[in-house]
C-alpha cells in the first residue's frame, strides 16, 4: 500500500512538473524573436501594387540569399528593375537611363533581425552613380514601432511597422526622407509603405499576391518576359 501511494505521488509531481515545462516552453515560443530573415517564394511571384494613383505590377526575377531583384511593370513597359537587401534597402537601382548602387554595411541591417518591437539600427552609405560616378553620402536610421495586421484580398497579414530614416546632401543642405514600411516577415517583403520628404509625400499598397503556381485570372502574366535581367 505504501509503494502505491509513493508511486501515485511520484506520477503526480512528473505530471506537474511536465504542466510545468509545457508552460514555460510555451511561454518561450509567444515572446520569442521572429526569425531571420527568409525569402520563401521562387522567381515569378507578382505583386499588383497601387501607388500614385496608379496600378503596377512588381515581379521577382532574381532571389539569391537575402537579395531579391524585382521587376516594376506599367501599362506593359518594365519601368525599374531594383535589387533589394533583407526587403528594406535597394541596393540597386536602375530607371529609365539613370542607374546606381547603394554601398553600406549590410552587418547594420542584420542587427533588426530576428525582428521586435524596440529594436534599431543606424549605419552610413553611399549612393554612386553608374553614369558619372558621384557618390553622395547618406546616413540611414531604422527603428521597429509596432505590429499590425495587413488586409490583401481576403487575408490578413502580421506586419511589423519599421520606420526609415534617410539623411542626404543635396545642394549644400540635408534633405530628409522618411519611409514606413509595413513588413510582413511570412513574406519577406513589405504590403504598404509611406513616404515623405519636404517636396513629396505617397503611399503603396499591395493589392494582390499572385504566387507561380496560382491561375492568373486578371491576366498581367501575358507579357511577363519583358526586359533582360542580368544582375
Amino acid at each position: 500500500m505504501l509503494r502505491q501511494r509513493r508511486e501515485k505521488n511520484l506520477s503526480k509531481l512528473l505530471t506537474r512538473a511536465v504542466s510545468i515545462l509545457m508552460l514555460i516552453l510555451i511561454g518561450g515560443c509567444d515572446s520569442a524573436e521572429e526569425a531571420d530573415y527568409t525569402f520563401p517564394f521562387e522567381p515569378g511571384l507578382e505583386l499588383k501594387v497601387k501607388a500614385f494613383g496608379q496600378y503596377y505590377y512588381s515581379e521577382v526575377v532574381k532571389a539569391e540569399g537575402a537579395y531579391v531583384t524585382w521587376k516594376l511593370r506599367w501599362n506593359e513597359r518594365v519601368v525599374s528593375l531594383r535589387k533589394v537587401y533583407k526587403g528594406l534597402i535597394t541596393v540597386y537601382e536602375s530607371e529609365l537611363e539613370r542607374s546606381f548602387v547603394n554601398e553600406f554595411e549590410s552587418a547594420a541591417i542584420d542587427k533588426l533581425f530576428p525582428l521586435k518591437i524596440g529594436k534599431e539600427t543606424s549605419f552610413k552609405g553611399y549612393r554612386i552613380s553608374k553614369e558619372d560616378g558621384t557618390e553622395i553620402p547618406f546616413w540611414v536610421h531604422m527603428v521597429v514601432q509596432e505590429e499590425a495586421l495587413v488586409k490583401v484580398r481576403d487575408q490578413e497579414h502580421r506586419t511589423f511597422v519599421i520606420e526609415i530614416t534617410t539623411e542626404y546632401e543635396k545642394l549644400d543642405e540635408i534633405v530628409t526622407v522618411t519611409r514606413t514600411l509595413w513588413y510582413a516577415p511570412e513574406l519577406g517583403f513589405s504590403l504598404k509603405s509611406d513616404y515623405r520628404s519636404q517636396d513629396e509625400h505617397f503611399q503603396m499598397h499591395v493589392l494582390s499576391i499572385i504566387t507561380p503556381e496560382e491561375e492568373d485570372l486578371e491576366g498581367t502574366r501575358r507579357r511577363r518576359t519583358l526586359g533582360t535581367v542580368r544582375i
